[in-house]
């Protein structure tokens, strides 16, 4: 599957940009179901559950990140050797921001 394996790129949250590493895997047991792992938010690692929804494109529904009061939803999409990743980060009193990766495949 074309999305599966490591990746490394830049991410841009709240005006920062870095460089970081992914790894993104399929679960053996739900076909459909993704799983990136990385540096989701800041410098925490979590892991986030995704559903491929074409060929090229999988969705991130709501989900909560690890150890914090942060909830993230979001698309991530395939496009030649790229994957383009956009996820809504939204905690406290209705505070959100908008977090995009552009990484390539390694």
């Amino acid at each position: 599957m074309q999305f599966i394996g490591p990746w490394e790129g830049r991410r841009d949250c709240k005006g920062v940009r870095s460089g970081l590493r992914y790894e993104m895997w399929q679960d053996s047991f739900v076909s459909r179901t993704l799983y990136l792992a990385g540096p989701i938010y800041g410098d925490y690692l979590d892991t986030l559950a995704g559903q491929l929804v074409s060929f090229n494109r999988m969705r991130f529904s709501r989900q909560m990140l690890q150890d914090t009061a942060l909830e993230v939803e979001g698309w991530a999409e395939r496009w030649q050797d790229s994957l383009l990743i956009q996820l809504d980060v939204r905690g406290g009193i209705g505070s959100s921001t908008t977090c995009k990766w552009l990484l390539k495949k390694r």
